[in-house]
Formats: structure tokens, sequence, C-alpha cells
């Protein structure tokens, strides 16, 4: 029998605003997140590119829903 793996839940409107506001914090100090990953285009007549995904509020969710963890524990 297959284990369904659990989704994740939904983040709420408080840890969406608390995210937005540590982004945009993080914006102000210069202090953002490194960028995710990494798009890499390599074409046939050698020409390469590379780019980072840009860093935005939604990667300051998961630490927010901590912030609030916390706060209520």
């Amino acid at each position: 029998m297959k284990s369904r793996k659990k989704k994740p839940r939904p983040y709420t409107a408080e840890e969406i605003a608390l995210a937005k506001q540590l982004f945009e914090r993080a914006k102000e100090t210069g202090t953002l997140k490194e960028p995710r990953g990494l798009f890499a285009l390599g074409l046939a007549n050698g020409y390469r590119a590379s780019e980072g995904i840009p860093v935005t509020y939604r990667d300051y969710l998961p630490e927010a829903r901590l912030m609030l963890a916390r706060r209520s524990a």
C-alpha cells in the first residue's frame, strides 16, 4: 500500500503578512537571502547564460510560520 504524503498546511494571512514584512525589512537592510537556484542556458554556438531565481516574500514564509509558532507556544 502506498503511503500518501501529507500536503503542507496553506499559509495563513498572518503568516503571509509577517513574511512580507520580513522581506521588506531584508530589502531595506540589504540582507536578502541568496537566490534559491540557478537557471542556466547553454546553446550550441557556445553562448551560456545563467541567472538566479529572484527572491520574493514567499522565501520568507517558512521563517514567518516558525516565528508565529514560537510566539504561540
